[in-house]
């Protein structure tokens, strides 16, 4: 008797340590693994979505996100589809040894591991950033031509404005006063009798953050909105050299004196120029090596998807 009780004991102890072994062996799963079971939904090649696999991804998705999925097969395929290519190009990564580096172990400190997709995106992002990102150079002719072609946007400078405000409903002797004094102004100014900053503290009516700023609009371009009219950003690139002003020009609300303050070169914008034409880059060259990482045509086997149908043709489950 007193054996049987020391065997079923051990039994006992054996089948609690094989949970507790099993619980903490899943509770330390790699993120990056992919778990497949269920039935297959999409193949590309040697490479398959499963259902258990889906059912994983959908754990970082919201409630109402999971519903609409699950209603509509053309959004399901969508999500199934997306899922496909990103294990794929994790498939690619690892065999790149990506998932080893020092600048992925780095990215997986700052990244929540509660949803393993999390991690799986990191490392295609990372693949991405390898394979596509750090390949392309922008050269400064590459950058000059890209200004020359929209000069319309690139070409820009500084200015600064003296106001002379009417009223709404002004009399004819009111607009030639308000003339007279912008053109005593502009004068005085041409004359050097007054400075730039002193005319805009004693005579300008434009808002107080403005004339704070010495009458400073900031940048603009030729397409800008910043000046109230059309009419006063051409006079405004009119200007040949910093600190030239114009005449007073006539606006409904009253006149302006425009200022150049700079002008902004080419190179005061080349690397700005870069960035805009890597990004763009990017974006094609990313569609183009995330289509070339697919080795075969996608299957699919989602129950009531048929990829050959438009998705407004497409109707959602009941």
């Amino acid at each position: 008797m007193k054996k049987q009780k020391t065997t079923l004991g051990l039994i006992l102890i054996s089948a609690l340590i094989f949970i507790l072994v099993t619980g903490c062996s899943n509770g330390k799963q790699d993120p990056l693994e992919w778990n497949e079971g269920g039935k297959v939904l999409a193949k590309c090649g040697n490479v398959k979505i499963t259902q258990a696999e889906v059912d994983d991804a959908f754990l970082s998705v919201q409630v109402e996100r999971r519903d609409q999925l699950n209603k509509h097969p053309q959004l399901y395929a969508d999500f199934v589809t997306r899922l496909l290519i990103l294990k794929i190009a994790t498939i690619k990564a690892n065999e790149k040894g990506i998932q080893n580096t020092e600048d992925f172990k780095e990215k997986q400190k700052e990244i929540d591991a509660m949803y393993s997709i999390q991690m799986k995106s990191a490392l295609q992002e990372m693949l991405i950033h390898k394979e596509v990102v750090e390949k392309i150079i922008i050269t400064d002719k590459e950058a000059r031509d890209y200004y020359n072609a929209n000069m319309l946007v690139w070409e820009k400078i500084e200015v600064s404005e003296i106001f002379f405000k009417i009223s709404e409903n002004p009399t004819e002797k009111e607009i030639k006063e308000v003339l007279q004094k912008a053109n005593k102004v502009y004068e005085d100014l041409v004359a050097g009798k007054i400075s730039w900053n002193e005319a805009v503290a004693k005579y300008s009516d434009s808002n107080q953050v403005i004339k704070e700023r010495n009458g400073e609009r900031g940048v603009i371009h030729r397409r800008s909105r910043k000046l109230p009219s059309d009419e006063l950003n051409m006079a405004a690139f009119a200007l040949v050299n910093e600190g030239d002003f114009t005449k007073p020009i006539a606006f409904k609300t009253g006149y302006y004196i425009i200022k150049l303050d700079k002008k902004i070169t080419f190179e005061d914008q080349k690397e700005q120029i870069k960035r805009v034409l890597s990004m763009e880059r990017v974006r094609v060259e990313r569609e183009d090596f995330m289509d070339s990482l697919k080795t075969a045509p996608i299957e699919y086997f989602i129950e009531g998807y048929d990829p050959n149908v438009p998705l407004l043709q497409q109707k959602p489950k009941p």
